[in-house]
C-alpha cells in the first residue's frame, strides 16, 4: 500500500529549494540541524534520509530521542512543501507528520522535473548490493520492528545504537564511488 501523500508523477521542482542529505542529527552531539531548520525561507524542502543518526516511526524510544527535530520538520512543513526521503538510519516515519510527504526507500527514487529536465531522487543506499538489501528488508519489516520495540527495554537497544553511531565517522573518502554512482 502507498503512503496517503506519495506523489505518483514527477513533482515540479521550484526554484531555491533546499536539500539536506546526511545530517545525521544526534541529540546531544550534532544539534545545529534544528536552528538550520527554523532558520530556512524556502518553498520545498526535500530532507535526503539519514537527517537523524537514529529515527524508527515505529520505535518509540527513537522518537523520544528525536522530538526537536521532528517538531522541526513539522513546522517546516507548515512553511513549504516537505519531502522526507527515507535512509538507511530513519524509516517507518509515515505517521509521524501531517503534512510531510514521506517517500519510504521501496518508492524512491523520487521524481521531479525542472523545466526540461527530469531528475530521479533518493537517498543512496538503493543499490548497494543483494545482502544489504535482505538486511534492509528484515529490519524495515513490522514484525521485527514491533519485536525489538519490546525488546527495547529501558531504551538499551537504541541507547547501544546511538553510541555507536556517536563514535563513526561521518565525512570520508569513498573509493571508487565515481564508478558506483
Amino acid at each position: 500500500m502507498l503512503p496517503r501523500h506519495y506523489p505518483r508523477s514527477p513533482i515540479s521542482l521550484e526554484k531555491g529549494a533546499v536539500f539536506i542529505a546526511d545530517a545525521h542529527y544526534h541529540k546531544g552531539l550534532r544539534e545545529e540541524l534544528v536552528e538550520l531548520l527554523g532558520s530556512l525561507e524556502a518553498p520545498q524542502l526535500f530532507l535526503m534520509g539519514d537527517v537523524s543518526d537514529l529515527l524508527v516511526g515505529s520505535i518509540a524510544a527513537t522518537r523520544r530521542r528525536n522530538e526537536e527535530l521532528i517538531a522541526a520538520i513539522e513546522r517546516c512543513s507548515r512553511k513549504m512543501a516537505t519531502y522526507y526521503l527515507e535512509g538507511n538510519h530513519d524509516f517507518s516515519l509515515d505517521a509521524l507528520w501531517s503534512d510531510v510527504i514521506v517517500i519510504p526507500r521501496v518508492r524512491q527514487p523520487l521524481l521531479a522535473q525542472d523545466g526540461d529536465l527530469l531528475f530521479a531522487l533518493a537517498h543512496g543506499d538503493r543499490f548497494v548490493g543483494a545482502g544489504y538489501e535482505l538486511y534492509r528488508r528484515l529490519i524495515e519489516s513490522q514484525p521485527v520492528l514491533k519485536i525489538l520495540d519490546l525488546c527495547n527495554v529501558h531504551g538499551w537497544i537504541v541507547e547501544a545504537i546511538e553510541r555507536h553511531n556517536a563514535t563513526k565517522e561521518l565525512c570520508k573518502q569513498i573509493d571508487g564511488f565515481e564508478e558506483w554512482a
